[in-house]
């Protein structure tokens, strides 16, 4: 071992053969660590070369450890493969690609990053690309610019599967940004498409929302007629979230938060919606707002519930 990590740290090119092979061996084996470390270290240039030839060559459990060794070499030589091998056969192998991409890509390489997100299928792996979406947006280096790929390729989509696939980065995008409105403004019109799948992820989006400005789009959908049960609930959790949150002074808005209370108390249907009001009533602290309760009080399955939140309304912010 002592040895190879003398090879690591020396970094002559004639070494890489061993520490490859150590690299490669079982993974039980103590070598394979110290190998692992000697080649993400290892100074010869010719490094990124040698290990990017080598990837077609391993079975794919190396690979894998091949492509984390590129990506904490911030290996840019490897970016083409690395994209390629995002839509790799092997799971593993496509995960530990898109690890890599989330540290080498730049903007540049957005388009392609979002081209072959849409198209991921298993959850896990669309994770990590939203992951390396966001990662890469954030390397942005004009702030305000940074959701702007993805807002392009989620308003250019035309087919519905892609759409609603792309609503997932536009989101973490703008959450990791802390809003953003024009991303907010993009799936506020998808709520409109004329594909469901579309509209039910533009829709999980916008209850997800980092700050409160889809707080009225999501009431006035929670109060239409024709809206299903089932998307009322997520409209209804969602503003009564970001209500709570502006109420409790934990974001500093403009939104007239009993006024909002007012329009989610003419939406709520079922007694777990119910719930949900009532709660964030007593959460916002408004004493205003308690008259809203008094229905409440004299249902015997929310009485409860009412009653400690009126109390809540009641007391002075910060008590």
């Amino acid at each position: 071992l002592a040895s190879l990590k003398a090879l690591g740290l020396i970094g002559h090119i004639r070494s890489l053969d061993t520490l490859v092979g150590a690299a490669a061996g079982p993974e039980t084996d103590p070598a394979v660590k110290v190998a692992l470390a000697g080649l993400a270290r290892f100074a010869a240039t010719e490094t990124d070369a040698f290990l990017l030839k080598m990837l077609p060559k391993t079975e794919p459990a190396i690979r894998v450890r091949f492509i984390g060794v590129l990506a904490e070499r911030k290996a840019t030589l490897a970016l083409p493969a690395l994209l390629k091998l995002a839509e790799d056969a092997s799971a593993d192998v496509a995960k530990a690609a898109w690890r890599a991409l989330g540290l080498i890509a730049g903007p540049a390489d957005l388009p392609q990053l979002l081209r072959l997100a849409s198209a991921t299928r298993d959850d896990e792996t669309r994770t990590l690309a939203d992951r390396a979406i966001v990662t890469t947006s954030m390397k942005v280096l004009e702030p305000g610019q940074r959701a702007d790929a993805v807002i392009a390729a989620f308003r250019a989509a035309a087919e519905p599967g892609t759409k609603a696939a792309l609503a997932r980065p536009l989101w973490a995008t703008a959450r990791a940004m802390g809003g953003s409105f024009e991303a907010f403004s993009a799936l506020r019109a998808a709520l409109g498409d004329p594909a469901e799948a579309v509209r039910a992820a533009a829709l999980r989006s916008l209850a997800e929302w980092p700050d409160a400005a889809p707080v009225t789009v999501l009431l006035d959908l929670a109060n239409k007629p024709a809206t299903a049960a089932a998307q009322r609930e997520i409209a209804l959790r969602g503003a009564l979230r970001l209500v709570g949150n502006v109420g409790a002074g934990r974001e500093r808005s403009p939104l007239d938060v009993v006024a909002a209370l007012n329009q989610a108390a003419r939406a709520v249907r079922t007694v777990d919606e119910k719930r949900l009001l009532i709660a964030a009533i007593g959460e916002v602290r408004r004493p205003e707002a308690a008259a809203l309760l008094q229905p409440f009080l004299d249902d015997s399955a929310l009485r409860a519930d009412a009653a400690a939140a009126s109390k809540r309304a009641a007391a002075p912010a910060g008590a």
